[in-house]
C-alpha cells in the first residue's frame, strides 16, 4: 500500500500520480495492461488501427522496464507488423496501415488544419503566425538542404518535436516527399515507442531520429527500418555563445532549477532535499513558467511548508535573462524522472555551472555526467549529493567539456557527417552541405544567407501539401 501512496504523496491527486503508480505497483501495473490489451482489441475489431496503435505503443512506452504480459507482447509485434515492419526488418514493399488508418481519421484532418487555416506559406514551415513576425524565426519544419536534381542529391528537411510528427504526415503527400528529402526529427521527450514515429516508416524514405539516450537510440536500431537513430538530441544545439559564464559578477544562487511548475518536475522533492541536507537558507533560483493551474506562488508555499528561506522564483523570463541567472548560479539541479529534451542541462553547461541529475532519469544522455561536469543521485542520496556538489562546484570544469562535445557546431558536424555517410551508402554525391542552425530555443539558421538561399524550397514544398477539400476555403478566405 505504501508503494501505491508514494506517489500521491509526491505529486499529489493528479495523472502524473496516476501514471508513476501504475508503472511501481505490481497489481495497478497488470491491470493497466490487462485494461491496454481490452482496448487495443476493441479497436482492432473496429478496424481502428491506429487507435489500437495508440493504446499498444503508450502502454509499452510507459511500463518500459517492467514485465509485461504476453498478450501486449503479442500486440506491440503485430502493430510493428501493420506499420511495415516484420520479422524485424522493413519489408521493401509493406503498407504502412497504421499511416492509413490515420490519414483516414478525423483527427488527420484536425491536426493538418492547425496549420493549412493560415495558408500553405505557413503550412509548407509548418509554423504559426505571430504578430510581431521576425524572419529570422522559422517553423517546425526546417529546410537544411535543397533537392539538387541535376546533382542527383536529395534535400534535407528537419522537424520539430515529436508532436510535429503527426502534422507533417497529414499535411505532406510523404510518397512524393520521399523522392526529393530526407528527413531529420528532433524529438521532444523520451520514449520512441510512441506511435507517431511509426507513421514515418516507409520502405526508401530515409529518416534519421535524434536520440540522445541510448535506450531510445537502441530501440529504433532494433527496428532495423527506414528509422535511422543518432547519437544528438535537441540539448546539443545549444549556442554556447548565448549560455556562458557571467564574468566580473560574483554567485549570486547556491542553487538553479529550469522547469516548468509541472508535479514531474518534482519541486516538492527538491525542498524536502534541501531540508534534509540543512541547507535551508541556501539561495535557490527557480526559473519556470506557470503549468495546469499551478503558478510560482503555489512553488514558493510548498518551499515555505518544509522551511527554506532563500528560495527566489523567476517566472516567464527572457533568454538572456535566464542564461544571467545560471550563471550566477553555483549548482544546477534537474530531477525529473523521465525527460529527454532537457535544454536546461546543457544551458548549465555552457555557463560553466555543474549540474545534479538522477542518476535513474530516463532520456538524459548520461555521458554528459562526469568528473568534469557534474554529479548523478538517486533519490536517497540527493541531500548528501547536493552537499558535496555545492562544496566543490568551483572544481568543476563543465564549459570546457561541452565545448569539445556538445553545442550546435558539434552537433551540425556530426549530422552532416552521417548524412554524408548515408549519400555514400547511396552512391549518391554529397557535395552541398546542410545549412547550420542553432537552437532558439527553436532551430534558426546561423547564416541569413543560408535562409534567403533556401526560401525559394518552400515553394517545392508547398506543392507537396495534400490536396484538403476540408481547409481550401480557409486558404481563400
Amino acid at each position: 500500500m505504501s508503494a501505491l501512496l508514494a506517489p500521491f504523496r509526491e505529486y499529489g491527486f493528479n495523472r502524473y500520480a496516476i501514471k508513476q503508480a501504475a508503472v511501481t505497483t505490481a497489481t495497478v501495473r497488470r491491470a493497466f495492461d490487462l485494461a491496454t490489451c481490452l482496448r487495443a482489441e476493441g479497436a482492432h475489431f473496429a478496424g481502428r488501427s491506429f487507435d489500437r496503435a495508440q493504446h499498444v505503443c503508450q502502454a509499452i512506452r510507459l511500463l518500459e522496464g517492467f514485465p509485461t504480459s504476453k498478450h501486449l507482447v503479442r500486440l506491440h509485434n503485430a502493430v510493428l507488423r501493420q506499420a511495415g515492419i516484420g520479422n524485424g526488418e522493413a519489408a521493401s514493399n509493406a503498407t504502412n496501415e497504421i499511416l492509413q488508418s490515420y490519414l483516414s481519421l478525423g483527427v488527420s484532418s484536425s491536426d493538418a488544419r492547425q496549420y493549412f487555416q493560415h495558408g500553405p506559406d505557413y503550412a509548407a514551415r509548418m509554423k504559426f503566425p505571430r504578430a510581431d513576425e521576425n524572419p529570422r524565426r522559422q517553423g517546425n519544419l526546417v529546410v537544411l538542404k535543397a533537392h539538387d536534381p541535376v546533382r542527383g542529391e536529395k534535400g534535407i528537411l528537419y522537424l520539430q518535436y515529436t508532436e510535429s510528427i503527426r502534422p507533417f504526415v497529414a499535411l505532406f503527400d510523404i510518397e512524393a516527399l520521399a523522392e526529393r528529402y530526407l528527413l531529420v526529427v528532433e524529438p521532444s521527450t523520451w520514449g520512441y515507442q510512441d506511435e507517431s514515429f511509426l507513421l514515418l516508416v516507409r520502405p526508401g524514405f530515409e529518416v534519421l531520429i535524434q536520440a540522445q539516450d541510448a535506450t531510445d537510440f537502441d530501440y529504433i536500431a532494433g527496428l532495423r527500418s527506414n528509422l535511422i537513430p543518432i547519437r544528438i538530441g535537441a540539448g546539443d544545439w545549444i549556442d554556447p555563445d548565448n549560455f556562458a559564464p557571467v564574468s566580473g559578477k560574483p554567485k549570486e544562487f547556491d542553487f538553479v532549477m529550469v522547469a516548468s511548475w509541472s508535479p514531474v518536475k518534482r519541486h516538492a522533492f527538491f525542498f524536502d532535499a534541501l531540508a534534509r541536507a540543512g541547507l535551508h537558507s541556501a539561495s535557490v533560483a527557480l526559473i519556470g513558467y506557470p503549468w495546469e493551474g499551478r503558478t510560482g506562488h503555489d512553488i514558493q508555499r510548498m518551499a515555505q511548508c518544509v522551511g527554506l528561506t532563500g528560495v527566489h522564483i523567476f517566472e516567464r523570463i527572457s533568454r538572456a535573462e535566464v542564461a544571467a541567472i545560471i550563471g550566477r548560479s553555483r549548482v544546477g539541479v534537474m530531477l525529473t524522472r523521465r525527460e529527454g529534451a532537457n535544454r536546461g542541462i546543457y544551458e548549465c553547461l555552457f555557463c560553466d555551472v555543474p549540474i545534479v541529475i538522477p542518476a535513474s532519469n530516463r532520456g538524459v544522455n548520461k555521458a554528459l555526467i562526469n568528473d568534469m561536469t557534474g554529479k548523478l543521485a538517486t533519490d536517497s542520496e540527493l541531500p548528501q549529493v547536493l552537499q558535496a556538489a555545492l562544496r566543490a562546484s568551483q572544481t568543476f570544469k563543465p564549459r570546457q567539456w561541452a565545448m569539445r562535445h556538445t553545442g550546435y557546431r558539434n552537433a551540425w558536424c556530426v549530422l552532416n557527417s552521417r548524412l554524408a555517410g548515408l549519400a555514400a551508402e547511396r552512391g549518391e554525391s554529397y557535395e552541398m552541405p546542410i545549412a547550420m542552425t542553432r537552437s532558439s530555443p527553436a532551430a534558426t539558421y546561423v547564416d541569413d544567407a543560408d535562409r534567403e538561399r533556401l526560401q525559394s524550397e518552400y515553394d517545392q514544398l508547398k506543392r507537396l501539401l495534400r490536396s484538403r477539400t476540408d481547409v481550401s476555403a480557409s486558404w481563400e478566405a
